[in-house]
């Protein structure tokens, strides 16, 4: 026990001064030699986002290279001359979001400014996808997956889940500690969705890493049970977390994308995937946004919770829908969110979508 402390200290102290390493590289680069970057998101799927919109929107900036995630992402994306390669890069995946994330709140280095709606509902264009494919490559590593049979015949779906909960589970008990768990569905409901696409004959690759509670759940459930045996498949068991090169082959002989929102889905988005994302709710963007997004996207369905008032039953709109989700999401850290929870717990209730709802949704997925 100590041990894994003294390794927890360790690591915790070295990325926090290998960030100020980076800190002091880009400051010198801005300051003194007075370079341009385009600088701001980084993480699996918003950094996919970010290059689309600065290809279109910053046509005539390089994009920096910090390592790690960020540079094998830039790989399948960007020409070699349109990068800025830092000297001290983040070496591995390990530590990769810790330090991205303590650079990027540094108030010393100046980070690309961009319109947060032109961000969310940026096209799926041929040009996009085609680059992705273009600057991707076939590789040994997964030969041993995408040489059995339902992968050669693309009759399967990519799946993903953050977070399961007990059908019980109360929603507004989640907003004071992990965020994702609004997005996410209850366990009974996730198998039964599994079922159903194994009936209708779709095979499942699972994404998602060691560690990511929605995965480990259904790794312990399915993994050895010998009904889903050649059904459904864990990516975990075949590719490397940081191999996006082999994951985007994965992806894009797919018939597609279900399962929670995640950075994963963005990826099917640009290769111009069928995406059905379900239990979504939305905490960021207000609702004249989220229908803007809605009316633009191509390809790409969300399925909302809803919140009911508990005194008339009714479905409560879009608008005050986001201004509760949005409050306590900006209360989290504040006193008086226990009694915000209190309240809005006696007023109304969270309801995810129905098995049936999803069920309709997914067999547009699925037609061929």
């Amino acid at each position: 026990m100590l041990f894994i402390k003294i390794l927890k200290f360790l690591k915790s102290t070295f990325e926090y001064f290998y960030a100020k390493l980076i800190i002091m590289e880009l400051i010198i680069r801005q300051k003194l030699f007075k370079q341009n970057f385009l600088f701001k998101l980084g993480g699996y799927g918003d950094f996919i986002q970010f290059i689309a919109l600065c290809e279109k929107y910053f046509k005539n900036d390089k994009f920096l290279n910090l390592g790690s995630v960020q540079q094998k992402i830039l790989n399948i994306r960007v020409k070699d001359n349109k990068i800025i390669n830092i000297f001290f890069k983040i070496p591995h995946m390990r530590v990769y979001y810790k330090i991205f994330f303590n650079v990027v709140k540094s108030k010393y280095v100046k980070k690309t400014e961009y319109d947060v709606r032109k961000l969310t509902s940026m096209p799926n264009t041929l040009k996009i996808r085609n680059n992705f494919l273009r600057n991707i490559s076939s590789n040994n590593k997964i030969d041993k997956l995408i040489n059995l049979d339902c992968f050669k015949s693309k009759k399967y779906v990519c799946f993903f889940v953050k977070e399961l909960t007990d059908n019980n589970f109360n929603y507004f008990n989640c907003f004071e500690s992990v965020e994702s768990k609004i997005n996410s569905s209850e366990k009974e409901k996730v198998i039964n969705v599994l079922k159903f696409l194994i009936k209708q004959k779709i095979n499942i690759v699972i994404l998602g890493e060691d560690r990511e509670l929605g995965i480990d759940f259904l790794y312990k459930k399915i993994k050895n049970n010998k009904k889903y045996k050649n059904k459904i498949f864990f990516i975990k068991d075949f590719i490397k977390t940081d191999d996006i090169n082999s994951k985007v082959i994965i992806y894009n002989n797919s018939l597609g994308y279900i399962g929670n929102g995640s950075g994963h889905a963005e990826y099917f988005y640009y290769l111009r995937k069928k995406t059905l994302i379900f239990d979504f709710l939305d905490d960021v963007r207000p609702s004249s946004e989220i229908e803007h997004i809605l009316k633009n996207l191509y390809l790409k369905k969300y399925l909302f919770k809803k919140i009911i008032n508990k005194k008339n039953n009714k479905i409560i709109p879009m608008k005050l829908l986001y201004k509760i989700t949005r409050n306590l999401i900006i209360l989290r850290n504040n006193t008086k969110l226990g009694f915000i929870n209190k309240e809005y717990k006696k007023k109304y209730k969270i309801i995810t979508n129905d098995i049936k709802e999803i069920k309709k949704e997914i067999k547009k997925v699925i037609k061929h």
